[in-house]
């Protein structure tokens, strides 16, 4: 299993044609600190466990089929400086914990179906944000 890889601190499994969901063990990776998915034929939600990765700096999900809402835990990977969540079938709400990510610079929504508004915590607390794309969603509201 992935979770005895107890030193891993780098995971790319770009451009293939994995599928089914990520696997719950990859939370018990405490030294991951570059995650990369990106572009395979990955789907379902994000397990909240990856939440558990308080090393994580940059983190790929894009380009798969992923679903449902981004768990709240998300905010939980405090050392996250990239986050790139386009093109997947999220279909809820902006998370509002994504603001709980101090260190964030780049921050790519776009692509998705997130409802709602902006939260304001984006506004307010991501300030090393230097990058922030949510276009071709489903938003309403004002820009916080």
């Amino acid at each position: 299993s992935i979770s005895e890889l107890k030193r891993l601190d780098t995971l790319y499994i770009d451009e293939n044609e994995i599928e089914g969901t990520i696997p719950t063990e990859i939370g018990d990776l405490s030294e991951l600190r570059d995650l990369r998915l990106r572009d395979n034929k990955m789907k379902g939600k994000i397990p909240y466990e990856l939440g558990n990765l308080k090393n994580l700096e940059i983190l790929y999900l894009d380009t798969n089929q992923f679903s449902g809402e981004v768990p709240a835990e998300v905010g939980l990977m405090s050392r996250l400086e990239e986050l790139h969540l386009y093109k997947n079938r999220f279909n809820s709400l902006m998370p509002a914990s994504i603001g709980d990510l101090r260190y964030l610079k780049l921050l790519y929504l776009d692509s998705n179906e997130f409802s709602g508004p902006i939260p304001e915590s984006y506004g307010d607390d991501l300030h090393n944000l230097q990058q922030f794309y949510c276009y071709s969603n489903k938003l309403t509201g004002t820009i916080p």
